[in-house]
């Protein structure tokens, strides 16, 4: 039996694992190092981050021996020794395995000391004559994907791609393992575990982690629904509900239940219902006090009780709260 997140796709042969990988979708950090202080929301975290302190380093390349702390570190090394490079100069295409090489390259561009197609290896004495020439190669796309119908115009840029045909994900989050292909990627995943809200809706005040988010919400507000369906001619703001709306004309039902064979035609309703699984058993305090909970937003209040964060704060006055339950208790006697 594997016990999946009710958040995300990800499952556990274990309530105790389920528990753990479900803190990194939260703000609790119940792990602190004794030596540093750091926090962190899994054990295994705060286990791999003692190593820096020991000096050990148990990951090893096989092809040059230089080793790591940290499997995520030794992945991105790996790099090195593969075709594949998935940080792409802007200017000329060129790949890149590191963000720091590429940086470099790009520096070369911006001082003229390096303008030279990759393509024919021409050498211009500008970069805006560079820029103008590389125009020439970009007529017919060349590069096209054997496992897909897309194509691109640099063989760097075609590895990349390749690297979701083969899940190679070597951008690891240290927050909740969740993997990514691009490091760009990673960077704005991490966002959310900061609970950063940089991007405001300029009508209703909402706030968004990402600009693209926003912006998607923002057509809500236009009340231009420029995706209609052939069948019903229901119409969509986006294009993505569109698409999840055409499976309700079919007999498809691709959304998956892990631990069970349960299928439906939206994840939504998949994740409803794995919520059944989820109480069937009491789910276990990851601190090892002896309790359980039957339900999970139950089990992350406790949690908050082992690490001595305060996240419920009161609208009125200072005072802050373990519980949800207790900042309502307060809301009523003090300013009801």
């Amino acid at each position: 039996k594997r016990w999946q997140c009710p958040t995300c796709e990800k499952s556990y042969t274990s309530k105790y694992n389920l528990v753990t990988h479900i803190l990194g979708h939260s703000g609790i950090k119940p792990h602190a190092c004794s030596r540093c202080g750091k926090l962190f929301k899994q054990l295994s975290h705060l286990h791999t981050h003692m190593l820096t302190h020991q000096g050990t380093r148990p990951h090893k390349c096989q092809v040059c021996h230089k080793a790591f702390t940290q499997t995520s570190h030794l992945k991105r090394h790996m790099m090195q020794h593969s075709e594949v490079k998935p940080h792409n100069c802007r200017v000329c295409g060129r790949g890149f395995a590191y963000p720091s090489e590429l940086k470099a390259h790009e520096a070369k561009h911006a001082g003229g000391r390096e303008n030279i197609c990759v393509e024919c290896g021409l050498d211009f004495p500008t970069l805006a004559q560079l820029k103008r020439h590389l125009t020439t190669h970009r007529g017919p796309i060349q590069y096209s994907c054997s496992e897909c119908d897309k194509t691109f115009q640099y063989p760097s840029q075609l590895q990349n791609h390749m690297m979701k045909h083969k899940d190679i994900r070597p951008y690891i989050c240290s927050e909740c393992g969740m993997e990514f292909v691009q490091p760009h990627h990673l960077k704005q995943h991490s966002l959310t575990h900061k609970g950063v809200k940089e991007h405001k809706c300029g009508i209703c005040g909402r706030e968004f982690t990402l600009l693209a988010n926003m912006k998607r919400h923002v057509l809500i507000h236009t009340n231009i629904r420029a995706y209609q369906c052939h069948l019903c001619y229901k119409s969509f703001v986006q294009k993505q509900t569109l698409k999840a709306h055409m499976i309700v004309h079919s007999d498809v039902k691709p959304f998956k239940c892990k631990p069970c064979p349960q299928a439906e035609r939206s994840q939504y309703i998949v994740h409803s219902h794995q919520r059944q699984h989820l109480i069937t058993e009491g789910l276990p305090c990851i601190k090892l006090c002896g309790k359980e909970f039957n339900r999970m937003h139950n089990l992350m209040g406790h949690m908050h009780l082992h690490s001595d964060s305060k996240p419920f704060k009161c609208l009125y006055c200072p005072s802050k709260f373990t519980l949800k339950g207790n900042l309502t208790r307060h809301m009523k006697v003090k300013h009801g």
